[in-house]
C-alpha cells in the first residue's frame, strides 16, 4: 500500500473502445486526475483514443478481441498487476469484478456494470433469432456474479438495476450513478411532424417489431406521409433480415443500416421525434441525445425511459406491445394533436451520484463524511 500522503487509484477499462461507454472512462479519469492526494494509473485498450491528461497509461490492445484473453486478464494478469502497481482502490469500468490475488479483501474494490442483458428473459423465438444475445447472456449473469461480493461498491445507472442486482446478485451496497448530463432543463422544439427515427443496433430487445407494426397499422390510410428511419439492415444478423423480410414491403420506411455517431447526430437534426422501443436499457442514450437535439420523443412506458426522460417537456409514453398504441400516438403527433406526458424527475435513494465528483467521493472517502473531490 502507498502511504497516506499519496495513494493509487487504478482503474481498469479495456474493453470501452467507443460510443457511451468510452465517454464514460474519460469523464472518470477527467475527474479522478483532480483528486487530490491520490495518482492515477488507467488500464486501457488505447490511450491516445481516451486522451486525459494527468494519468498514467497501460495499454492493453490485446484484450479486447477475444473473449478468452478477457478472461485470462481479469482474472490472472489483474492479480499481477496489483502486485506491482500496489493500489489503495481498484475500480473496474467494465462489469467484470477482477481477481487481485492475495491483495483480495485487502484492497477495496468497486465495479461500474453497464450490461443489463442478463435481467432480460428471451423467449424462444428471440433465441431462435439471435442466439449468440442468448449465450452472451448467460456468459453475462456467470461472469457478474464472479468474484462480484468482494466489491465494496456496485455501481450502475439506474434504480431499476439497482435493485436487480440486490434480487439476483444479493448485493448491498449498490450506487446509483447518472450518466454525467449537461445541467440544462430541456424542452423539445417540434410538437408536430411528419419524420421518425429509431436509432438502434438490431437486438432482439430493442423491439422493432412494434413500431414497424404500428408503421403498418398507419399505412392503411392512403394519406399517411409519414417517414420513418431505422438504423437496421440485413448483413448483421438474422434478426435484422427478419424484420426486413417481414416489413420491406412498408412505405417510406428506410432502413439505412449502421451509421457513425456524428451520422446520427446528423439525423437527430433532420428528424421530429424520436421513437425508442426497447425493452431493456442500462440508461437510454438515445432519450439523451435526443432531448439534446430538442425532438419529441415517444418511449416505451418502462422504468429505464421514465428515468432517462425526466421532467423533459416533449415526451410520451406507450406500451411496448401494443402497436396500436403507438400507431394512435404517431398519428397524433404527425397533426400536433399529441399531448405532453408530464413527468417529473423521481427522487433516488442514497446512495446516489449525480456525476463523477459525487461518485468518486462516495468510492474514495475513507470516514464517511470528508469529500476527496472538491472541484473540476
Amino acid at each position: 500500500m502507498n502511504n497516506a500522503l499519496t495513494k493509487h487509484l487504478v482503474v481498469s477499462a479495456v474493453n470501452l473502445v467507443e460510443g457511451g461507454t468510452l465517454e464514460i472512462l474519460r469523464q472518470c479519469l477527467r475527474s479522478a486526475a483532480l483528486v487530490k492526494g491520490w495518482r492515477v494509473t488507467a488500464i486501457v485498450n488505447d490511450p491516445e483514443k481516451v486522451g486525459i491528461a494527468g494519468v498514467t497509461y497501460i495499454p492493453r490492445p490485446d484484450v479486447k478481441p477475444s473473449w478468452l484473453k478477457r478472461i485470462r486478464f481479469e482474472y490472472i494478469e489483474c492479480a499481477t498487476l496489483a502486485k506491482e502497481l500496489c493500489p489503495d482502490f481498484w475500480l473496474s469500468l467494465h462489469d467484470m469484478t477482477p481477481g487481485l490475488g492475495y491483495l483480495t479483501g485487502k484492497v477495496p474494490q468497486a465495479v461500474y456494470c453497464h450490461n443489463a442483458m442478463c435481467f432480460y428473459r428471451m423467449n424462444w423465438r428471440e433465441i431462435f433469432l439471435d442466439p449468440k444475445l442468448f449465450l452472451f447472456s448467460k456468459l453475462y449473469s456467470f461472469f457478474y456474479r464472479f468474484n462480484i461480493l468482494n466489491n465494496r461498491s456496485i455501481v450502475v445507472q439506474q434504480s431499476w438495476m439497482r435493485e436487480a442486482f440486490k434480487e439476483q446478485f444479493g448485493c448491498r451496497n449498490v450506487i446509483v450513478a447518472h450518466p454525467a448530463l449537461k445541467n440544462i432543463k430541456y424542452s423539445a422544439r417540434i410538437r408536430s411532424g411528419n419524420r421518425f427515427f429509431y436509432p438502434s443496433f438490431a437486438r432482439v430487445y430493442k423491439n422493432f417489431e412494434v413500431v414497424l407494426s404500428a408503421w403498418e397499422i398507419l399505412c392503411v390510410d392512403p394519406s399517411w406521409d409519414g417517414r420513418l428511419t431505422l438504423t437496421v439492415d440485413e448483413s448483421v444478423n438474422r434478426y435484422g433480415r427478419a424484420l426486413i423480410k417481414r416489413f420491406g414491403h412498408l412505405r417510406n420506411v428506410e432502413f439505412i443500416g449502421y451509421i457513425t455517431p456524428e451520422k446520427v447526430q446528423e439525423l437527430y437534426r433532420q428528424n421530429d421525434c424520436l421513437v425508442f422501443a426497447s425493452k431493456l436499457e442500462t440508461w437510454g442514450l438515445p432519450i439523451t441525445e435526443a432531448k439534446e437535439a430538442g425532438l419529441f420523443i415517444l418511449a416505451a412506458d418502462l422504468p429505464y425511459a421514465h428515468e432517462a426522460t425526466g421532467n423533459y417537456e416533449g415526451a410520451n409514453f406507450f406500451s411496448p406491445i401494443q402497436p396500436l398504441e403507438l400507431a394512435e400516438m404517431m398519428n397524433k403527433f404527425r397533426y400536433g394533436r399529441l399531448d405532453n406526458f408530464q413527468s417529473e424527475i423521481a427522487l433516488i435513494d442514497e446512495p446516489f451520484a449525480r456525476d463523477w465528483v459525487s461518485l468518486l467521493n462516495l468510492l474514495l472517502q475513507s470516514d464517511g463524511n470528508s469529500d476527496v473531490v472538491t472541484t473540476l
